[in-house]
């Protein structure tokens, strides 16, 4: 009995590290956070900012990261609903450019 519920425990300990270290790799703020409010508070720090300043300038940030985002994303879209078409000269090729014969094919230049 002591055995399984210190097993349960080991079990219970590895996946919350697990889960720990998921989150904090695919964390979507992770890359944005940490340079610019290092920066930012820097610069409160130092007097050049003031706080309420410094939070505005991070919202506009991310505001501004989010507005990126979607554009990428609505650009995305519009690429995969357009078709690339050949122009019409190309439809319009002759048969022996597009359909070479044999001789001209197994030519090695």
């Amino acid at each position: 009995m002591e055995g399984r519920k210190n097993k349960k425990c080991k079990i219970r300990i590895f996946l919350f590290i697990l889960f720990l270290i998921v989150s904090t790799t695919f964390s979507p703020f992770k890359s944005f956070g940490g340079d610019m409010e290092i920066l930012l508070n820097k610069l409160v720090g130092k007097g050049i900012l003031t706080k309420p300043e410094a939070e505005g300038i991070l919202k506009e940030m991310k505001e501004t990261k989010e507005m990126e985002k979607w554009k990428t994303e609505v650009q995305g879209a519009k690429t995969e609903e357009k078709k690339v078409e050949s122009p019409e000269w190309v439809k319009n090729l002759p048969d022996w450019i597009t359909n070479p014969p044999g001789w001209i094919r197994n030519m090695k230049l």
